[in-house]
């Protein structure tokens, strides 16, 4: 599994982004996902792990876990 910190998410619109902690692009992420996993609230800065998966021809986080800091 990838980690990294939630870098923007709007509860409103359903959606986010992950920032890597690799580096690299920032990960898209969907309330659907969040749902899945049983996260009910997820704030900027929370550190995750993740995987990913091709969504629409991009790349989205799926399998979303939250990381004790």
């Amino acid at each position: 599994m990838t980690t990294g910190k939630v870098d923007f998410y709007d509860d409103l619109k359903g959606f986010g982004f992950i920032t890597p902690d690799a580096g690299g692009a920032d990960v898209f992420f969907h309330v659907k996902e969040l749902m899945a996993s049983g996260i009910e609230v997820i704030a900027k800065n929370q550190h995750v792990s993740y995987e990913t998966k091709e969504d629409r021809g991009r790349i989205a986080a799926t399998n979303i876990r939250l990381l004790l800091p």
